[in-house]
C-alpha cells in the first residue's frame, strides 16, 4: 500500500490507460486509493493475495466510519478541494506560477499525461469551478477561485 515497482499484470489493458492518460508505472495506484479513503474517512480498503489462481483482490468500502468529523481546513493546508487528483493540484500550482500559461505550455510541463488529458483535467476543474478563463485562449488570464 505504500507504493514502489509497478508491473502490471495485463500489459494490454495498462498501455490503453496509459494512451488515453489515465495509466502510469509509478507503483502509487494503491498508495493513492488508500490516501483518498483516508481522507474520505471511508473504511480501509481490504486487499487478499490468492495463489492458485494468482490474483489479488481489492475490496473498497465507500461508506463512513462512524466516527466522521469533517476537519478540511486542517488537513489541506494548500486549500486544494480534496476531490482534486495530484495532476490537477500539478496544474494549479503551474497555473499558480503563471496565470497566463496556455494549455498547450501545461502540458509540456506535465509529463505525466498527454495534452488531450491536460485538456480533460483543466474542463473538469473549470466544471468544478476551481478555475477560470478570463480573455482569449492566446491572451488570456487563469482565475484560481
Amino acid at each position: 500500500m505504500k507504493g514502489g515497482r509497478s508491473d502490471p499484470r495485463n500489459v494490454i489493458l495498462h498501455q490503453m490507460f496509459s494512451y488515453l492518460g489515465y495509466g502510469e508505472r509509478a507503483g502509487s495506484g494503491l498508495y493513492m486509493i488508500s490516501t483518498v479513503w483516508k481522507d474520505k474517512n471511508w473504511i480501509k480498503p481490504e486487499m487478499e493475495d490468492e495463489l492458485n489462481p494468482n490474483r489479488t483482490i481489492l475490496t473498497l468500502y465507500m461508506r463512513k466510519n462512524k466516527s466522521y468529523s469533517n476537519d478540511y481546513p486542517n488537513s489541506y493546508p494548500n486549500n486544494y478541494p480534496n476531490e482534486l487528483i495530484k495532476i490537477q493540484v500539478k496544474i494549479l500550482e503551474i497555473i499558480k506560477s503563471n496565470p497566463t500559461i496556455s494549455v498547450k505550455q501545461i502540458s509540456e510541463l506535465v509529463n505525466e499525461i498527454k495534452y488531450d488529458a491536460v485538456r480533460w483535467n483543466i474542463a473538469e476543474m473549470k466544471k468544478k469551478k476551481i478555475i477560470e478563463r478570463k480573455g482569449t485562449t492566446r491572451k488570456g488570464t487563469w482565475i484560481i477561485k
